[in-house]
């Protein structure tokens, strides 16, 4: 057994060698390292200019195998095509252009108010802008928009002109304005309660084709306006109806049109009678 001294001292000289030892690998071991990233470095840097080189000799490769005219002519394709997309966005941008400068259907009902309220207008201008207004009152917002543009007045005022084709053209007017639209209705029966006796008087029309559009004119205001039944009711339209039956060489049409309108009739007075009855 070795006295604890020389113990002491032999421990110490295994612990120094381990600390040198271990400081030696970790410097071989980066030594290692460095000298590996060295080498991808390099070989990394070797194959980027072998590529550089591979490319700058496909380039040259090409220049010499390729044909000047064929070149020239492939340029100018494409500079053809440029061309004629550049006239297509041209095109395009030309129609959006005009389709922003197109008057509104606002506009278009202001233009048709015009010729109606100008007392020079011959009857056949007349007639083409209540054709036009027609159909652009078939959306509910413009038909609203009548009474605001000042329009109601001049078409109720046709209904009793001279001419039979201008008579229905404003009663179709009417009847499509008022066609399922309340506010309509009720603008309407407000300003111009006039308009149901007026329309009685287009119905007893000698032309069919004017009687049945204020037949359709009539059935669009009493079908969903009460103000508009009792007007009729007080101008004796139950009578007229049964006088336009009875009328010699009364058309089918305006006859199939007065029994629909009259069985409209009894059925929403009958369906108020049964309201009334009905106890609140």
């Amino acid at each position: 057994m070795w006295p604890l001294a020389t113990r002491s001292i032999l421990w110490c000289f295994l612990i120094c060698l381990y600390c040198t030892s271990s400081q030696a690998f970790l410097h071989n071991e980066t030594a290692v390292s460095q000298t590996y990233e060295s080498v991808h470095l390099s070989e990394a840097a070797r194959k980027a200019k072998d590529g550089e080189g591979r490319l700058e000799d496909m380039l040259h490769w090409a220049i010499e195998n390729s044909d000047p005219e064929q070149l020239k002519q492939q340029a100018e394709n494409v500079g053809r095509e440029n061309m004629g997309l550049t006239a297509r966005q041209q095109e395009v941008q030309q129609l959006i252009r005009d389709m922003q400068a197109a008057p509104t259907e606002i506009d278009l009902i202001k233009d048709t108010i015009d010729v109606l309220t100008n007392s020079s207008a011959p009857p056949e201008e007349i007639l083409i802008a209540m054709e036009v207004l027609q159909s652009l009152v078939e959306p509910i917002d413009n038909a609203n928009d009548l009474h605001t543009l000042h329009g109601l007045h001049p078409i109720v005022r046709l209904l009793s002109h001279d001419s039979p084709s201008l008579q229905a053209a404003a009663a179709f007017v009417l009847g499509t304005a008022a066609s399922n639209n309340n506010k309509f209705q009720e603008q309407l029966m407000q300003l111009h309660p006039e308009t149901i006796s007026l329309l009685l008087q287009v119905t007893s029309s000698s032309s069919a084709q004017t009687s049945k559009k204020g037949l359709y004119a009539l059935a669009a205001l009493l079908r969903n306006s009460a103000d508009a039944r009792a007007l009729f009711y007080s101008n004796q339209g139950v009578q007229h109806l049964i006088s336009l039956l009875k009328a010699p060489n009364q058309t089918e049409q305006v006859s199939l049109k007065v029994l629909n309108l009259v069985t409209d009739l009894s059925q929403l007075d009958l369906g108020e009678k049964v309201s009334d009855a009905i106890p609140a």
